[in-house]
C-alpha cells in the first residue's frame, strides 16, 4: 500500500492519526504480509514531536520500521529540502518517509536515495524536497 497522510491545519496530529487508523484497519483481517510505504507527515525520529504518535501507532499495531530495523542508530532523515530544491547544503532534519512492514516478511536492507550532495543535478538541484527510501524485502521462508 502507499499513502500520503495529511498535514492538518496548525499541524493537528489527530487528522493523520485517524487516517493511519483507517489504513491499518484495511489490513486487519489478512494473514498476508503487508507493506505500507509513503510520506506519513509524522516524524519517526523525534518522540517529543506531537506527530510521533501516528508513527508509534503503526509500531504498536505490529508494523516494523524497515529503516530502524536495518539502521538502528542512523537517523535516516528524509525531509525536507527547500521547496525549490536549490539549497546548497542538505536541510533534511526529519524522518517522515517510511516503509513499514507487517507479517511474514524478512527485511534485508533499507537505503536512502537523493540525500547526498552527489545526488544533485548538474545545475545543483536536489532530486526532490524529500529523500526517498527503498527497502529490500523477501517472504519469510518459515
Amino acid at each position: 500500500m502507499t499513502t500520503h497522510l495529511a498535514i492538518a491545519p496548525d499541524f493537528d496530529p489527530t487528522v493523520a492519526l485517524a487516517q493511519a487508523k483507517e489504513l491499518r484497519e484495511t489490513t486487519r483481517d489478512t494473514d498476508l504480509p503487508v507493506v505500507c510505504v509513503g510520506d506519513y507527515n509524522s516524524t519517526a525520529s523525534d518522540s517529543t514531536n506531537p506527530t510521533f504518535e501516528t508513527y508509534q501507532s503503526f509500531i504498536d499495531a505490529g508494523f516494523v520500521d524497515t529503516w530502524r530495523q536495518t539502521h538502528p542508530v542512523d537517523l535516516g532523515f528524509t525531509c525536507c529540502q527547500s521547496l525549490d530544491v536549490s539549497n546548497a547544503e542538505s536541510s533534511l532534519s526529519q524522518r517522515i518517509d517510511l516503509i513499514l512492514a507487517k507479517g511474514r516478511i524478512d527485511i534485508v536492507n533499507a537505503v536512502l536515495v537523493g540525500d547526498k550532495q552527489a545526488d544533485r543535478t548538474p545545475s545543483g538541484l536536489w532530486p526532490s524536497d524529500h529523500a526517498g527510501v527503498t527497502a529490500t524485502l523477501q517472504p519469510d521462508k518459515e
